[in-house]
């Protein structure tokens, strides 16, 4: 008989910590997203460091030979 007057509320229990874990993950989610997009504009912007230093390092050269 107690393990029926336990049950529902240890299953509440369960529950409820289920969707504090599907929250927490969710919200993980998000943050994943957002550091990818950091990440993807970050090379993008290495990316175009390095174009400009070679085309820099280029120009300079081709003074230097004139």
């Amino acid at each position: 008989m107690q393990s029926e007057i336990d049950g529902p509320s240890e299953t509440d229990t369960l529950k409820q910590y289920i969707s504090e874990l599907e929250a927490e993950n969710n919200k993980i989610k998000a943050e994943n997203v957002e550091l990818k997009a950091r990440v993807a504009k970050l090379e993008d912007k290495q990316s175009q460091n390095e174009l400009i230093k070679n085309l820099l390092s280029v120009s300079m050269k081709n003074m230097i030979m004139y």
